[in-house]
C-alpha cells in the first residue's frame, strides 16, 4: 500500500498546533520587545524630567536668594543713609551719593531729598 500525500487527520492538528505555538511565541516575543521598550522610554522620559526639575528648583532657589541679597544690600545702604542723615555732613553725603549719582545717570534727570517734615533738604 501506498501512502497518501495529504496528512492524515492528526497530522493536519499537529501542523496547525504547530504552527499556533510558533506564531504564539513570535507575538510573545514581540509583545516583550515593545513593553521592554516602552518601558525603557518611560525610564528614560522620567529622568529627563526629574533633571528638568531639579534645574527649576536650582534656578527658583537661585533667584530667591538673589532677591534677598538684593533686599538685604537695599537695607544695610538705607541703614548706612539713615546714619549719614542724621549727621553733620549729611549736606556732603546727600550730594555726593544721591544728587551727583541723579545728575550722572540717564535715567534720572530729577533727584529730591525731602526730610520728615517735607522740607526739600537737596534738589
Amino acid at each position: 500500500m501506498s501512502r497518501p500525500l495529504a496528512p492524515t487527520t492528526s497530522g493536519r492538528r499537529r501542523i496547525v498546533t504547530a504552527v499556533a505555538v510558533l506564531f504564539i511565541a513570535v507575538a510573545m516575543a514581540f509583545a516583550v520587545i515593545v513593553l521592554r521598550s516602552i518601558n525603557m522610554i518611560r525610564n528614560t522620559a522620567n529622568q529627563i524630567d526629574d533633571a528638568r526639575a531639579v534645574d527649576a528648583t536650582l534656578g527658583a532657589v537661585d533667584a530667591v536668594r538673589n532677591q534677598l541679597s538684593g533686599s538685604i544690600h537695599d537695607n544695610a545702604t538705607w541703614d548706612g543713609a539713615y546714619k549719614q542723615l542724621n549727621s553733620i555732613t549729611r549736606q556732603y553725603w546727600i550730594i555726593e551719593n544721591w544728587a551727583t549719582t541723579a545728575s550722572d545717570n540717564p535715567l534720572y534727570d530729577t533727584a529730591v531729598v525731602i526730610d520728615v517734615r517735607g522740607k526739600v533738604i537737596v534738589a
